[in-house]
């Protein structure tokens, strides 16, 4: 069972704090000023829609793994993002063996984050809260901001520096947590990665982590990837841990 009580209490106070965060309308008038790749990449992924949604949720399966001894197991699971405001809440199970199974749940609400997993969702093996935590669940979320490209436009928050044809330089700053990540395009102006510093546990200090992104498609007047892998890039190895496949794809409108 992946929601509990306090999960779906979680979502309602996501949704909540989703609608406060009323967005205006988009135009590409907000774009004219970005470097070119990044402007290549909004007229990719938004086309010509003008409206904005404020929550998407999904239903995601795939592979996952702790350590890189480890083999692969079975991950699937659901998500709800905030698209107006930095918010998330991520719920998965994983499947270790025919046996043992937990939960995990990530999340970033109210400004904070936390990490907590559960063997048979009943009994806690980790958890996790601060500074540090905080840092690494905001960069989750601007990482899964792909999938919402209204979030990655400029803001008083999100500013865009330039690169090169291919890559751009993403700077985000919220609630005295600030996140300088590179990113880069494709041919045809998708995301195919993003890469930053975000805190490890492993080595428990900050590391070069990035996202991966690849076939795109269609979701509600967007283009956005439904593949997607996360990659540790530690000193000595590069540590894949993760790739899902989105199996359901949803968008909520605000209400007018």
């Amino acid at each position: 069972m992946l929601f509990n009580n306090r999960n779906t209490s979680e979502v309602n106070t996501l949704f909540n704090l989703a609608k406060e965060n009323a967005s205006q309308p988009f135009s590409f008038d907000e774009i004219a000023d970005l470097p070119k790749p990044v402007q290549k990449y909004f007229r990719f992924a938004l086309g010509k829609r003008a409206d904005r949604d404020y929550i998407l949720s999904t239903r995601f399966e795939g592979w996952f793994r702790l350590k890189e001894t480890q083999r692969w197991s079975l991950i699937n699971g659901v998500d709800y993002y905030s698209v107006n405001c930095p918010g998330f809440v991520w719920v998965a199970k994983i499947k270790m063996s025919a046996l043992f199974w937990f939960t995990v749940k990530d999340c970033y609400l109210k400004d904070e984050g936390e990490l907590l997993a559960k063997a048979y969702s009943l009994f806690p093996v980790a958890s996790a809260k601060g500074p540090e935590i905080d840092q690494g669940e905001l960069s989750r979320w601007l990482s899964s901001a792909v999938l919402f490209p209204e979030a990655l436009l400029p803001n008083d928050n999100l500013t865009w520096e330039p690169l090169d044809d291919y890559s751009a330089r993403l700077l985000f700053s919220y609630k005295n947590i600030k996140i300088d990540a590179v990113i880069y395009f494709g041919r045809s102006g998708e995301i195919v990665r993003f890469v930053t510093d975000r805190y490890a546990s492993e080595t428990d200090k900050f590391e070069k982590w990035s996202a991966y992104y690849k076939s795109y498609a269609d979701h509600n007047g967007r283009k956005i990837p439904t593949e997607v892998g996360a990659v540790w890039h530690f000193p000595t190895k590069n540590f894949h841990y993760a790739r899902f496949r989105f199996a359901n794809i949803d968008f909520m409108p605000e209400q007018k």
